[in-house]
């Protein structure tokens, strides 16, 4: 018998196996695959990266409020609000923290494709849908993560959808 997953998405089926919830599906597939898979080895990065994860699952509510995720489209820039603001802000903080302290060895936050780079994605296609303003250093990043193979996978799959949900477009 299969838990129940409260309607929430994501959702992971591995044989009979069923994993439900972001940070759930981090942590299943780190032990089923290794953990440097996801993390980097660099005990600092690495607790850094934890701690992203973290709050990119619990924060954000306001952006996730008022850009709801819509993969299909792009909108022109429009004002923010106060708490919208304060939302891009932190993030363009930790993004650019992270790929000036971490980030050197390759395009993502910590280098290598990772656990962070995994929960901000759609935070990406957020920044991307609605042109949320960036700085170099952050489109640098956005770029890097929409090219990522998973997510272009990502990007072809909703646009394949026939069907549209009226109260998440603008």
């Amino acid at each position: 018998v299969l838990a129940q997953s409260a309607g929430k998405v994501p959702s992971l089926f591995d044989d009979e196996k069923f994993v439900w919830d972001s940070m759930a599906i981090l942590i299943y597939l780190a032990e089923k695959v290794g953990e440097d898979t996801f993390w980097p080895v660099d005990q600092a990065a690495r607790a850094t990266a934890m701690s992203y994860c973290a709050e990119m699952h619990s924060s954000f509510q306001t952006l996730r409020n008022e850009c709801s995720s819509n993969y299909r489209r792009s909108y022109p820039a429009a004002p923010m609000s106060e708490g919208l603001t304060a939302d891009v802000a932190r993030i363009t903080d930790l993004w650019e923290m992270a790929r000036t302290k971490f980030g050197t060895g390759g395009d993502f936050l910590f280098g290598a494709f990772g656990a962070a780079d995994i929960m901000f994605a759609p935070v990406v296609g957020r920044f991307l849908t609605y042109a949320l303003p960036t700085t170099p250093v952050v489109k640098t990043y956005i770029d890097a993560v929409r090219a990522h193979p998973f997510v272009a996978e990502w990007y072809t799959a909703a646009a394949a959808e026939s069907w549209v949900i009226d109260k998440y477009e603008r």
